[in-house]
């Protein structure tokens, strides 16, 4: 987020709550990476990097659509529950309402 702070982060609402819980575990392990390891660029992020990400949430629910736009351009996203994680989902991407799916530019040839 340090790099795009224009970024959102779209998570269901049971990744919401355990998004804070596992990121600072993850800084404890970092630390504790670095002490041992010697991993100097350790910790990555720290548990204030993970209080501002909240500014940055924009929560999802199974099911319903939403609808994200810029000048022209229109992304539309559902969540659909995956049932192997507690909030784990499959996101269905729509653009400018083509639902035939992502479509990646390749080099022109």
């Amino acid at each position: 987020m340090k790099r795009q702070q224009q970024a959102r982060i779209l998570p269901t609402q049971a990744s919401h709550i355990l998004l804070p819980r596992i990121l600072n575990n993850c800084v404890i392990v970092m630390k504790l990476q670095r002490d041992e390891l010697g991993r100097k660029e350790y910790p990555l992020y720290t548990s204030a990097d993970i209080e501002s990400l909240e500014r940055h949430i924009l929560l999802m629910q199974f099911g319903k659509s939403r609808v994200l736009r810029k000048d022209n351009d229109e992304i539309t996203t559902t969540f659909f529950e995956a049932g192997h994680v507690v909030g784990a989902g499959s996101i269905l991407v729509e653009y400018n309402q083509d639902s035939s799916g992502c479509q990646m530019a390749g080099p022109k040839t």
